[in-house]
């Protein structure tokens, strides 16, 4: 409400002497004729991808990433043999790629080695014999404890992915049966039922241990390592034994920042355990793996803990070298909440 504002201004503007810039004309014009895939889930992007494409003069043939999916109404008969209701979820076409890599997490990656396959199992649909009944069950007692969890509800969240990965674990289901053994773990660990947290974490290591899957089974030892460490529980030789276990995978499998991570871990622990010769040695390996890597984050990081360490030594001059590194690090990666952190430490000084 209230009343607004009126203006006015007069701009006067000269003639262009230079001529206008050709060169996306040029790019245009060299575009012509050439044949393009296009690739995208999204109906509507596809339509304006193929016209700007076709307006350049190419020739634009666009797909479906996976696919695509259509809701079908099959025949009772059809219905009663598939063990689904009437009205299901199919793939329209053949998937563009027949292999595909999905991101799952910032440090997670998973190889569909068969597109089609993996997509008609998602939506619980096998191109043969009848559906898994209790598929769908699973997946959408998954998504629920998503959201649970978004919402706060850790208990629910636990039950819910119990549900699931009991529901996914009866139809083999592994990868999504260990995913949602190891959110119920971590609610768990949040409402401090350390018991249930470390009985569910073995279990995630049993299921990935079936799968063969050395990558998530060190990540799960690290996991399970986490909650012997906290100081809650306390049980720092059960948290160096799965570290240990975490780094023996992780260098089978050539995993450098696994680790790195797993050895800075056990300089953590040792760290607690008062053993300051060997926190030094891992702190030390950990840093050189990660200068290997140019994984200039994690130098930083890494620096500020071997400054607190210093400082809780009493080696004040070692701890304000080593924050003073971090924070020429933090800042250019541009880490505000570690550049503040060092910044507190050096005003206190630590």
């Amino acid at each position: 409400g209230g009343p607004g504002s009126t203006f006015h201004f007069t701009a006067r503007f000269g003639i262009q002497r230079m001529p206008a810039d050709k060169s996306l004309d040029k790019v245009v014009t060299d575009l012509k004729g050439i044949s393009v895939l296009g690739v995208d889930d999204n109906a509507t992007n596809r339509q304006v991808l193929e016209e700007m494409l076709s307006n350049w003069g190419m020739n634009p043939t666009l797909a479906d990433l996976v696919g695509g999916i259509e809701s079908v109404t099959l025949s009772d008969e059809e219905a009663r043999r598939r063990g689904t209701q009437k009205t299901v979820l199919e793939r329209r076409a053949p998937p563009t790629f027949e292999v595909l890599i999905e991101i799952q997490d910032w440090q997670q990656l998973a190889v569909r080695h068969d597109v089609a396959q993996a997509v008609d199992a998602i939506e619980a649909l096998g191109e043969e014999g009848p559906v898994p009944a209790g598929l769908l069950s699973a997946r959408v007692a998954y998504c629920r404890g998503e959201a649970l969890l978004r919402a706060g509800r850790r208990a629910e969240c636990a039950e819910a992915h119990l549900a699931a990965a009991a529901a996914a674990e009866e139809l083999g289901w592994l990868n999504l049966a260990a995913s949602a053994l190891a959110n119920a773990a971590d609610a768990r660990f949040r409402l401090h039922e350390y018991d249930g947290a470390i009985a569910l974490r073995r279990r995630v290591l049993e299921v990935l241990e079936d799968l063969g899957d050395r990558s998530r089974l060190a990540r799960a030892h690290r996991a399970l390592a986490r909650v012997y460490v906290d100081m809650s529980v306390g049980d720092f030789p059960r948290a160096l034994a799965h570290y240990e276990e975490a780094l023996s995978l992780s260098r089978d499998i050539e995993d450098r920042s696994t680790e790195a991570r797993t050895i800075f871990d056990i300089g953590t622990v040792y760290l607690w355990l008062g053993d300051q010769a060997r926190v030094f040695d891992h702190y030390d390996r950990a840093m050189e793996l990660y200068e290997e890597l140019g994984d200039h984050r994690q130098v930083a990081w890494a620096t500020s803990q071997l400054g607190w360490v210093h400082g809780n030594l009493g080696e004040n001059g070692k701890s304000r070298a080593c924050y003073e590194r971090a924070l020429s690090l933090a800042r250019k990666q541009e880490d505000r909440l570690l550049e503040g952190l060092c910044l507190r430490s050096l005003v206190l000084g630590y």
